[in-house]
């Protein structure tokens, strides 16, 4: 067998040792949740800081929205739109404005620009179908989803007065101050928060935009448990390294066993994770940091990880997943499975 290398040489990528360290470094402060701007940080433990009532509350807002309004205007500009943009054409049907009957409602965006022509445009071509709005703004003063909002509220109000506005505008600001904050108190809107250490760009996972995904129809409470999922794969993952490397195999028995109470769908999931932490922890070891993706804690435990993930055993810890992932699709036994992998696992590790 002949080992794939890449040569990056004429890239013009140049990662030295002191940049590596430093990123590194830098990498372990994040999670340490220490240093300048540390009361920034809510986003490192999203989503596990999302509670079930959060969501169920979301859900039931974007339900309310959904039997309202044929198009839902999301206001907002930067992180404060840009996460549920991207989550939203990810998910979603591209072409799915050809379709002659639409099944969700539409969700446009506004207030990201200060365009008259791009506003004036949006709501001539809302004229024939029933509107609400979403706007999302920290303090409400912020120019451009300013100007979109209070053209789009008047013509929220205009159609269907100022009672009736208030359930068709949702909005989604400080929790306590603040001038759409003071808006939404005086005219009744519903309101969410957008967290005190949660940046805009880093909100996706909050009711900034969980609110307008659940509005066009995505099932955030999948999303979220799919997140929760990545770490709890991750855990699961650093637990099977540490016991193999350190020869614990009555210890990793009982890893066997708790990995056999998951569900089905949860175990091959996290034997997918699992080659794919492997994998790159080889492209760490074989010092092709360029091409490695992981981030935060991830990066953290692999490039301390990656010096016994090599050439020598790369190849048979995969064919161990894929061995298991295919028993556990023809339903086998899922201890008998984890238990021969747990262990085929604690002999590889180390024989480089």
């Amino acid at each position: 067998m002949e080992t794939i290398k890449l040569d990056i040489s004429k890239t013009g990528i140049a990662v030295s040792a002191e940049m590596q360290a430093k990123a590194q470094a830098a990498n372990a402060l994040l999670e340490s949740g220490k240093g300048a701007g540390n009361d920034f940080l809510g986003w490192v433990h999203l989503p596990s800081s999302i509670s079930a009532a959060e969501i169920e509350a979301i859900e039931k807002q974007a339900a309310k929205l959904r039997e309202k309004a044929e198009v839902i205007i999301c206001i907002g500009i930067g992180g404060s739109y840009l996460g549920a943009k991207a989550v939203l054409e990810a998910m979603s049907d591209p072409f799915r404005f050809l379709h002659k009957e639409q099944t969700a409602p539409v969700v446009l965006f506004a207030g990201q620009n200060i365009s008259e022509d791009y506003t004036y445009e949006l709501l001539e071509a809302v004229k024939e179908h029933s509107i609400a709005t979403i706007v999302i703004s920290k303090s409400g003063t912020t120019t451009e989803p300013a100007i979109a909002f209070r053209l789009i509220k008047a013509e929220i109000e205009k159609r269907y007065g100022k009672k009736e506005a208030a359930e068709r505008i949702v909005a989604i600001t400080d929790k306590a101050r603040g001038a759409l904050k003071t808006l939404a108190t005086n005219e009744g809107y519903p309101t969410f928060v957008i967290p005190d250490d949660v940046g805009g760009r880093f909100s996706v996972l909050t009711p900034v935009g969980l609110l307008p995904l659940a509005a066009a129809g995505v099932d955030i409470a999948a999303l979220v448990r799919g997140a929760h999922l990545r770490k709890e794969n991750f855990d699961l993952f650093c637990g099977l390294m540490r016991l193999s490397y350190n020869d614990k195999h009555l210890e990793l028995v009982a890893w066997a066993e708790d990995a056999a109470q998951l569900s089905r769908e949860q175990q091959r999931a996290f034997l997918r994770d699992a080659a794919r932490l492997l994998r790159e922890s080889y492209m760490l070891h074989a010092g092709i940091n360029e091409v490695c993706y992981l981030w935060g804690e991830e990066l953290a435990f692999c490039t301390k990880f990656a010096p016994f993930i090599g050439s020598q055993n790369i190849e048979p810890l995969i064919g161990e997943i894929e061995s298991a992932l295919a028993q556990i699709s023809q339903n086998g036994n899922p201890t008998i499975v984890f238990t021969h992998f747990a262990l085929a696992v604690s002999k590889m590790i180390k024989r480089l």
